[in-house]
């Protein structure tokens, strides 16, 4: 009974101390909002990002078709169609990531630099 105790009462401590972190991204983008006067569902997501997300998402992929291809004991068939499910989930995700690029509250315009901040912009056409 005590054992039973005290590990419910050490899973509450544990779940409670991760609990109060918060997103420090999500409020930049607060923050980010606030000051520059848009709606609070806007968010920033620059091309370097996109790209970054998307050969994250295409290495993930080709290490697990790399893996079921490696497969001694499973079958041709079972192998080509695991790689196609698996090939279609990449093409989903990495669709997702677009859609989030070209989403109308992105505040990256698509000419390739921020609306208010141009920092990132190596020309420096001033």
């Amino acid at each position: 009974m005590k054992k039973t105790i005290l590990l419910l009462a050490s899973v509450i401590a544990i779940s409670t101390s991760f609990a109060q972190f918060g997103d420090k991204q999500d409020k930049a983008a607060t923050s980010y909002s606030k000051d520059y006067g848009y709606d609070k569902g806007t968010y920033f997501f620059s091309a370097k990002d996109k790209d970054m997300q998307i050969a994250q998402i295409t290495r993930n992929y080709d290490a697990q078709i790399r893996s079921v291809k490696g497969r001694l004991f499973m079958n041709r068939f079972a192998k080509s169609k695991r790689i196609d499910q698996l090939q279609a989930q990449r093409q989903s995700e990495i669709n997702a990531v677009n859609a989030k690029f070209y989403d109308k509250k992105n505040l990256y315009n698509q000419q390739g630099k921020k609306f208010d901040d141009r920092k990132d912009d190596k020309r420096h056409n001033w």
